[in-house]
């Protein structure tokens, strides 16, 4: 409800204080120096755009979230502890999609905002912002599959995801340290997506902190089976 009323008081906003004076800004935009026309062009700007951003991105991640909750029954924080991880299989595939979605996500962003009217006339064109993130992704593929088969070996799924380390080997605590910073890593990164009205990264962001907790639990839960094995011997 935050994130639509903010989207909502967003839509009330003009773009520009003065729009003759943004009229005259963009038509002379060829012949000023781009820095000089940034710096007026944030002078004319509303908080328009930060709102729409703001607003759409709360409710977005709001909304991912509620149905989440509704989709496993989560009515209570103690429910929380019945949240099982996908299996092996699952994490594979769907993380595989989910990143090929940040390209996608990263086109939509751009043509979005072009369309919105984000850019001076002299950006006529998101090939230069597009292709260089694209490229990345594609080429993420190779260390991200590695880092899949890593966390997926000697790992328990599925599990309940919230566990508890019984014993904590030298192995198990550099596993936590790498989860935790990357989890940290996926929160500000979801964050950001948030504030920026990032639409579809927002999404790509929140399912990869499930992702991360689900291959730390699986590390955990074969660490604990091992740990009661050899005390049972």
């Amino acid at each position: 409800m935050l994130g639509v009323g903010v989207l909502l008081y967003s839509l009330s906003l003009p773009y520009y204080k003065d729009q003759r004076a943004a009229e005259e800004l963009q038509a002379n935009a060829y012949d000023m120096h781009k820095v000089d026309y940034y710096t007026k062009d944030a002078a004319l700007r509303t908080g328009k755009i930060t709102y729409m951003d703001m607003g759409a991105g709360i409710a977005i991640a709001s909304s991912a979230i509620l149905l989440f909750l509704l989709i496993t029954g989560l009515h209570t924080f103690s429910d929380f502890k019945r949240i099982r991880t996908p299996r092996r299989a699952t994490i594979f595939i769907m993380t595989n999609m989910a990143w090929l979605s940040v390209a996608a996500g990263n086109i939509w962003y751009y043509i979005f905002r072009l369309g919105r009217g984000d850019y001076p006339p002299f950006a006529d064109s998101i090939g230069i912002a597009v292709v260089p993130v694209t490229f990345a992704v594609l080429f993420m593929f190779i260390p991200l599959n590695v880092f899949l088969l890593f966390s997926l070996f000697r790992s328990r799924l599925p599990c309940r995801i919230y566990k508890k380390a019984d014993h904590y080997t030298a192995g198990l605590v550099l596993w936590e340290v790498i989860f935790d910073l990357l989890i940290l890593s996926d929160l500000l990164y979801c964050i950001a997506t948030i504030v920026d009205g990032d639409h579809i990264n927002i999404l790509v962001a929140l399912y990869f902190l499930y992702i991360l907790l689900s291959l730390r639990a699986g590390k955990i839960a074969h660490s604990n089976d091992v740990v009661r094995g050899a005390n049972d011997f």
